[in-house]
């Protein structure tokens, strides 16, 4: 999956529900969990052999980050190659930084072997 760009989206300029935190995070006022309140806008790509889960639930995991928002509504999109995904996701402000960090980069899963039992590993190049 390419980490194509970051997304501005409209409903963060709304002050009643975000508050700006720094270039492209915005603090949602009214989610009640205060450790994952950051929000920021992500355009994603599939690849060839990828579908709208995975590596997207790895790249989740691995930047302790939720999808706050589907941002499109034509969700058959997100099961084919090539499909680009407009999400809002979630989390603490160090995480959300983090993410940032792979715009413009591939995240992808590859097996690995150990002790003998094939494993997958989320890989960002």
């Amino acid at each position: 999956m390419k980490i194509i760009s970051l997304l501005e989206l409209e409903k963060h300029k709304n002050p009643d529900d975000y508050k700006f935190a720094e270039d492209w995070i915005y603090e949602d006022l009214h989610d009640e969990m205060d450790g994952s309140r950051h929000r920021i806008g992500l355009v994603l790509e599939l690849e060839e052999g990828e579908d709208s889960q995975y590596p997207l639930e790895d790249l989740l995991d691995a930047y302790f980050l939720h999808v706050a928002d589907f941002l499109d509504t034509d969700m058959e999109a997100y099961f084919s190659v090539g499909s680009v995904m407009n999400l809002e996701l979630g989390g603490d402000l160090e995480d959300i930084r983090k993410i940032k960090e792979i715009v413009g980069k591939r995240a992808f899963t590859e097996e690995f072997d150990e002790d003998g039992s094939t494993y997958l590993r989320l890989k960002i190049e």
